[in-house]
């Protein structure tokens, strides 16, 4: 009989982003958490910074870092208006470095942001739903943005869905 053996080899990578950070919304008092995922190998140390200085850890600032998942995440507690501003996060190993950044926006900010993002997404739910069969609406995958961001979208071509529906109902 002849023998097999298996000879397990690690694949070296430079650090990459799976998910970037995506922007965030100041609630002052509240608290806020920018995630995002990565990896590479060797496993990539990671440092925060805001606006190029880099964040010490303790009180208001917590950052987790799963090694296996490789899911990062920059919680700020009990903000404030000085916390708006730019956030990046620094990954490093032997073989290369990357960085991502988002914005911790104030209220009013926030809300122009998501409005000009909205029509973009109007526009290409529209293009997609009459592009679709009547019965057969298809799902629109938006990737890279936060969950209130999808759910709100989500919701919106439920709206649009029924609206078609509705109107080529009447029509027959």
């Amino acid at each position: 009989m002849s023998e097999v053996s298996a000879v397990a080899e690690t694949v070296e990578a430079a650090p990459f982003f799976v998910k970037k950070p995506t922007v965030q919304k100041l609630v002052e008092g509240g608290s806020v958490v920018f995630e995002c995922q990565i990896g590479g190998s060797p496993k990539p140390h990671i440092i925060w910074k805001k606006t190029g200085v880099p964040l010490t850890t303790g009180y208001r600032y917590k950052v987790h870092y799963n090694k296996e998942s490789g899911v990062c995440k920059l919680e700020i507690s009990m903000t404030f208006a000085d916390d708006a501003g730019e956030y990046s996060i620094f990954v490093k190993n032997p073989l290369g470095e990357e960085s991502a950044s988002a914005s911790l926006l104030e209220e009013e900010e926030y809300d122009e942001y998501m409005k000009k993002h909205e029509v973009t997404y109007k526009t290409e739910v529209t293009t997609m739903v009459q592009e679709s069969k009547v019965a057969d609406v298809p799902t629109v995958a938006v990737s890279g943005f936060e969950t209130e961001q999808r759910m709100y979208m989500h919701h919106r071509m439920a709206q649009q869905a029924q609206a078609t529906r509705t109107f080529i109902s009447e029509q027959v």
